[in-house]
């Protein structure tokens, strides 16, 4: 039996979803999902220009956003930031 070790599966329900067409879930630990939907949603924005409060906007107005909206920290925004920054340049 020969099997296709090229084709991989999602390592994630989020890549899963994606890949399906659905709109996936993101929650605040999910920072690379996070500045994927980032990119897509908000292609033109420059993640250097955008501060801690905005940014945290920006994450709870995403489709698919299912965490609780309080419960996120300086050092998960920062993150975001920096990871969103990695991915826009």
């Amino acid at each position: 039996m020969y099997v296709n070790i090229t084709k991989t599966r999602p390592e994630s329900n989020w890549e899963a979803a994606r890949l399906d067409g659905r709109i996936p879930e993101l929650f605040w630990e999910s920072t690379y999902a996070i500045c994927v939907a980032l990119l897509e949603q908000y292609p033109d924005r420059n993640p250097e220009a955008v501060g801690l409060q905005e940014l945290a906007a920006l994450v709870q107005s995403l489709p698919g956003f299912s965490d609780d909206p309080d419960m996120f920290t300086e050092r998960m925004l920062l993150d975001i930031q920096n990871v969103w920054y990695e991915e826009y340049t």
